[in-house]
């Protein structure tokens, strides 16, 4: 029974059915972490035992104390049981929870404010790590009086979150009163998301309304790699979900920090973290000021300091919760009084009144999406950068502008201005890249047209330009482009690297490229040349001869542990490779690259019922 501070005397008695009830109830807490580090940022409290309470769901336990007019007192009881497991974690200073508030309490006679301020201060819980989640699911049948319910926590720096967003009754008129401090997007939106454009469409405008009104975002109910992905691809804060973590009761197997990179591969995120440098060594550091910190201070660091426009507000958390403008202050600067009543308005009810929301991004955010929240803000102040929920400092536009096109540049200049794919200096990175970090497992694949100087000499170089560009788009349409890199190497040589190929051990995806081009080549020839299977040019030494139609060699390389293979043997590697791979018949080679032994021999997979041949013993690698 919920006992503390007179606490007992502003809410109705409890009966004994559900005394007993609450003290079968428990909650299991499932992690909300960043969808950028996989770093814990929260817990959500979710009540379990309630099937050995005699209930069919848990929306029939709050539906019937709401019919007995008991709700209240049972919310109250189930916040202390939820806070109570909450503390108990190591760490919970830092984390916040996110405790499910049923909008139905505020038709309780016995509801009364204060209690969970009450509640927080004597279990030792800071309110700005304390969520409400209202969800969209139940009407809201005192809209106003919700409203200013929620006004009122938030003035008292609690956090609101909208749980279930866009399944509901309210949606933007919710949004827009309640002015949360995060949003939960429903489930519906997340399943199946990489499947379904309607649902990534709705889901990433969802993602740009959040960020452009400072507001952060969760992505729920995440059950697989590819609704990850998509949901980082979005731009999603945080995420939650069966995939990272299930709701556990016993506090003891919940971690601090999860993969998210565990099926899928580090490309993405290691151009991130490079990107991720470059933003912030362009970042205004202004400290930021708190958001109980004295009126008198700010004013002076105003006056200290006139470059700056703006002070960043944080909450004990180090969260950003906005900006105090100076041109906010001058009404009480320039007055007689003002002065005084500004310090006075700052003391007793603290900053809140005065704070502004700008958008804000992660570090780890790309350049674009940066950018598509600064164009979409009416104001030219910039973005506020975080990592981990955490406050960085400020984005300047000019500075985001500058960013974007030295990496426009960067990019234009290493370019294959044929196919539009990286090029060589991109390709050694990334090869370097997987020499470096095997994990997940990756495959390098070497890609060289067959007979193409006799077509050229036959039908023109643009003729063989446009072949170049189809077998590119073929090569973009095969591969997983948010897992897998494509490069250009130059002339009719192409490289993909496939990350974590387990749903591909016989290499179909290769095959299908090489079967897709040869017959898309086709279209290309005349019809005598289709209808003889042949032409006839000049081969390397001046002579004539008969050349087969055009396909093309695949090699490839299956880094399962690199050893000390460098760069340079990884490179010899890949042209001895492909050279034997356009003297076999189904020209096709594979290896394994091994750290047991010192040899390098290629064999195809057993699905391909090929003998090994050995290429070249002073190499360092082996099959």
């Amino acid at each position: 029974m919920l006992v503390m501070n007179g606490l007992l005397e502003r809410i109705a008695p409890m009966t004994d059915d559900w005394k007993d009830i609450c003290k079968t109830l428990d909650y299991a807490l499932q992690p909300i972490v960043n969808s950028y580090t996989g770093d814990v940022f929260g817990y959500e409290a979710l009540l379990r035992n309630w099937k050995e309470c005699g209930f069919n769901s848990i929306f029939d336990v709050f539906d019937q104390s709401f019919q007995e007019r008991t709700l209240y007192t049972l919310d109250l009881e189930l916040r202390k049981k939820a806070i109570e497991k909450f503390r108990t974690i190591q760490g919970a200073e830092t984390k916040a929870l996110f405790y499910n508030l049923d909008n139905r309490i505020l038709e309780m006679p016995d509801y009364s404010s204060g209690n969970t301020q009450e509640l927080l201060s004597t279990l030792g819980i800071a309110k700005s790590n304390f969520y409400f989640e209202l969800s969209e699911r139940h009407e809201i049948n005192h809209y106003s009086e919700t409203i200013q319910i929620l006004n009122q926590y938030k003035s008292q720096n609690f956090r609101i979150a909208i749980d279930d967003y866009g399944s509901g009754y309210s949606g933007l008129q919710l949004l827009y009163h309640s002015e949360p401090d995060i949003i939960k997007i429903d489930r519906f939106f997340i399943d199946g998301i990489d499947k379904d454009q309607k649902k990534k469409l709705f889901a990433e405008n969802i993602v740009n309304m959040a960020h452009l009104l400072g507001i952060k975002v969760v992505a729920e109910g995440i059950e697989t790699d590819q609704e990850l992905n998509f949901c980082r691809e979005i731009g999603c804060d945080y995420l939650q979900g069966y995939w990272i973590a299930r709701p556990e009761q016993d506090i003891l197997k919940l971690a601090s920090s999860y993969d998210l990179d565990k099926d899928c591969s580090n490309f993405g995120k290691r151009k991130g973290e490079n990107q991720s440098c470059l933003i912030e060594e362009r970042l205004t550091s202004i400290i930021p000021v708190h958001l109980y910190d004295d009126g008198d201070a700010i004013l002076k660091r105003f006056q200290k300091d006139h470059s700056i426009g703006l002070l960043p507000v944080v909450n004990n958390l180090n969260e950003p919760l906005g900006v105090i403008r100076e041109i906010d202050l001058k009404q009480y600067v320039y007055s007689p009084l003002g002065i005084s009543l500004f310090q006075h308005h700052s003391n007793s009810r603290g900053l809140e009144s005065f704070v502004t929301r700008i958008p804000m991004a992660d570090v780890n955010s790309s350049l674009e999406k940066i950018l598509d929240i600064t164009a979409a803000y009416n104001q030219s102040e910039g973005i506020m950068i975080t990592r981990n929920g955490k406050y960085l400092g400020l984005l300047d536009p000019s500075n985001l502008i500058q960013l974007i096109y030295e990496q426009k540049l960067a990019y234009a200049r290493d370019q294959n201005p044929l196919s539009g794919l990286p090029g060589n200096f991109t390709i050694h990175k990334m090869l370097a890249e997987v020499l470096k970090n095997p994990i997940p497992r990756k495959r390098i694949i070497i890609f060289d047209f067959n007979n193409f100087k006799p077509f050229n000499d036959t039908y023109g170089f643009r003729m063989g330009d446009r072949l170049i560009i189809l077998f590119g788009e073929i090569l973009k349409k095969t591969y997983n482009l948010d897992k897998d890199f494509i490069g250009h190497v130059g002339g009719d040589d192409f490289l993909v690297i496939q990350s974590d190929p387990v749903e591909d051990e016989v290499c179909s995806l290769t095959k299908k490229a090489q079967a897709d081009f040869a017959e898309s080549a086709l279209a290309y020839y005349a019809e005598e040349h289709r209808n003889k299977g042949c032409i006839t040019a000049r081969n390397r030494k001046g002579h004539f001869e008969s050349f087969s139609l055009m396909s093309v060699s695949a090699a490839v390389v299956e880094v399962i542990v690199p050893g000390n293979t460098s760069l340079d043997e990884l490179n010899r590697i890949l042209f001895d490779l492909k050279k034997q791979s356009k003297s076999r018949k189904d020209n096709f080679a594979l290896l394994e690259l091994n750290q047991s032994t010192s040899d390098l021999a290629t064999t195809s997979s057993k699905a391909f019922k090929s003998e090994i041949n050995f290429i070249n013993s002073s190499s360092s690698a082996v099959v």
